[in-house]
Protein backbone atom coordinates (compact mmCIF):
# COMPACT_ATOMS: atom_id res chain seq x y z
CA UNK A 1 0.00 0.00 0.00
CA UNK A 2 1.35 3.40 -0.98
CA UNK A 3 1.36 6.14 1.64
CA UNK A 4 0.19 9.72 1.27
CA UNK A 5 0.41 12.80 3.43
CA UNK A 6 -2.26 15.45 3.57
CA UNK A 7 -1.81 18.78 5.31
CA UNK A 8 -4.68 21.19 5.76
CA UNK A 9 -5.31 24.37 7.68
CA UNK A 10 -8.56 25.80 8.92
CA UNK A 11 -10.01 28.49 11.06
CA UNK A 12 -11.95 27.39 14.08
CA UNK A 13 -15.64 28.10 14.06
CA UNK A 14 -16.65 30.56 16.80
CA UNK A 15 -18.75 27.72 18.20
CA UNK A 16 -15.53 25.72 18.68
CA UNK A 17 -15.42 25.84 22.43
CA UNK A 18 -15.46 23.83 25.59
CA UNK A 19 -14.22 20.33 25.12
CA UNK A 20 -14.40 20.29 21.29
CA UNK A 21 -10.63 19.85 20.98
CA UNK A 22 -10.59 16.98 23.46
CA UNK A 23 -13.43 15.32 21.53
CA UNK A 24 -11.53 15.67 18.24
CA UNK A 25 -8.34 14.24 19.72
CA UNK A 26 -10.10 11.36 21.46
CA UNK A 27 -12.10 10.30 18.42
CA UNK A 28 -9.08 10.81 16.13
CA UNK A 29 -6.88 8.59 18.24
CA UNK A 30 -9.45 5.79 18.33
CA UNK A 31 -10.56 5.98 14.69
CA UNK A 32 -7.17 6.76 13.15
CA UNK A 33 -5.49 3.78 14.77
CA UNK A 34 -8.15 1.50 13.27
CA UNK A 35 -7.41 2.95 9.81
CA UNK A 36 -3.61 3.05 10.29
CA UNK A 37 -3.65 6.83 9.94
CA UNK A 38 -1.01 8.75 11.85
CA UNK A 39 -0.38 12.46 12.19
CA UNK A 40 -0.23 15.58 14.26
CA UNK A 41 -2.49 18.51 15.05
CA UNK A 42 -1.50 21.98 16.22
CA UNK A 43 -4.21 24.29 17.48
CA UNK A 44 -4.73 27.67 18.97
CA UNK A 45 -8.04 29.41 19.59
CA UNK A 46 -8.23 30.63 15.98
CA UNK A 47 -6.46 28.11 13.72
CA UNK A 48 -5.74 24.45 13.17
CA UNK A 49 -3.04 22.81 11.10
CA UNK A 50 -3.19 19.06 10.75
CA UNK A 51 -0.85 16.58 9.10
CA UNK A 52 -2.35 13.20 8.19
CA UNK A 53 -0.54 10.21 6.71
CA UNK A 54 -1.61 6.74 5.73
CA UNK A 55 -3.23 4.88 2.87
CA UNK A 56 -4.66 7.15 0.17
CA UNK A 57 -8.22 5.82 0.46
CA UNK A 58 -8.27 6.13 4.26
CA UNK A 59 -6.72 9.61 4.32
CA UNK A 60 -9.06 10.83 1.57
CA UNK A 61 -12.11 9.53 3.42
CA UNK A 62 -10.99 11.18 6.64
CA UNK A 63 -10.35 14.50 4.91
CA UNK A 64 -13.82 14.39 3.33
CA UNK A 65 -15.30 13.99 6.83
CA UNK A 66 -13.18 16.87 8.16
CA UNK A 67 -14.38 19.16 5.35
CA UNK A 68 -17.96 18.49 6.46
CA UNK A 69 -17.18 19.18 10.15
CA UNK A 70 -18.87 22.44 11.19
CA UNK A 71 -16.19 23.10 13.81
CA UNK A 72 -13.92 24.22 10.95
CA UNK A 73 -14.26 27.13 8.55
CA UNK A 74 -12.03 28.23 5.68
CA UNK A 75 -10.50 24.76 5.27
CA UNK A 76 -7.53 24.86 2.90
CA UNK A 77 -5.72 21.87 1.49
CA UNK A 78 -2.09 22.84 1.86
CA UNK A 79 -0.39 19.69 0.56
CA UNK A 80 -1.18 16.22 -0.72
CA UNK A 81 1.73 14.02 -1.73
CA UNK A 82 2.92 10.43 -1.96
CA UNK A 83 5.49 9.64 0.73
CA UNK A 84 8.00 6.86 1.26
CA UNK A 85 7.90 6.85 5.05
CA UNK A 86 5.69 8.13 7.84
CA UNK A 87 6.85 11.18 9.75
CA UNK A 88 4.47 10.49 12.66
CA UNK A 89 4.70 6.69 12.93
CA UNK A 90 3.28 5.62 16.27
CA UNK A 91 1.13 8.73 16.69
CA UNK A 92 -2.53 8.05 15.94
CA UNK A 93 -2.91 11.79 16.52
CA UNK A 94 -0.11 13.76 18.08
CA UNK A 95 -0.98 17.13 19.53
CA UNK A 96 0.91 20.27 20.39
CA UNK A 97 -0.81 23.08 22.25
CA UNK A 98 -0.27 26.80 21.77
CA UNK A 99 2.08 27.66 24.64
CA UNK A 100 4.96 30.02 25.23
CA UNK A 101 7.35 27.18 24.38
CA UNK A 102 5.61 26.22 21.13
CA UNK A 103 5.38 29.87 20.08
CA UNK A 104 9.18 29.97 20.32
CA UNK A 105 9.21 27.16 17.76
CA UNK A 106 6.59 28.82 15.57
CA UNK A 107 8.51 32.11 15.33
CA UNK A 108 11.27 30.21 13.49
CA UNK A 109 8.85 29.84 10.56
CA UNK A 110 6.88 33.07 10.63
CA UNK A 111 7.24 36.82 10.99
CA UNK A 112 5.88 36.74 14.55
CA UNK A 113 5.07 34.18 17.22
CA UNK A 114 1.36 34.60 16.50
CA UNK A 115 0.25 31.27 15.04
CA UNK A 116 -1.42 31.64 11.66
CA UNK A 117 -0.79 28.63 9.41
CA UNK A 118 -2.70 30.15 6.48
CA UNK A 119 0.45 32.03 5.45
CA UNK A 120 2.95 29.18 5.81
CA UNK A 121 4.62 27.62 2.78
CA UNK A 122 4.29 23.82 2.68
CA UNK A 123 7.95 23.16 3.47
CA UNK A 124 7.79 25.45 6.49
CA UNK A 125 4.63 23.72 7.70
CA UNK A 126 6.27 20.30 7.47
CA UNK A 127 9.36 21.51 9.32
CA UNK A 128 7.22 23.24 11.94
CA UNK A 129 5.18 20.10 12.60
CA UNK A 130 8.32 17.98 12.75
CA UNK A 131 9.83 20.41 15.28
CA UNK A 132 6.62 20.34 17.33
CA UNK A 133 6.71 16.54 17.24
CA UNK A 134 10.30 16.57 18.50
CA UNK A 135 9.36 19.07 21.20
CA UNK A 136 6.34 17.01 22.32
CA UNK A 137 8.40 13.82 22.33
CA UNK A 138 11.09 15.44 24.43
CA UNK A 139 8.47 16.60 26.90
CA UNK A 140 6.44 13.37 26.78
CA UNK A 141 3.22 15.14 25.76
CA UNK A 142 1.02 14.92 22.72
CA UNK A 143 1.75 11.30 21.87
CA UNK A 144 -0.77 8.58 21.47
Amino acid sequence: MALVRLIYTSKTNPAFAGNALEQILESSRVNNSKQFITGCLFFNKNFIIQYLEGGAVQVNQLYNRIVQDKRHTDIRLMDYAWIDKRLFAGWSMGFAADTTATRKIFVNYAETDSFNPLNLPVDAAIHLLRDLKDFAGAHQTGQS
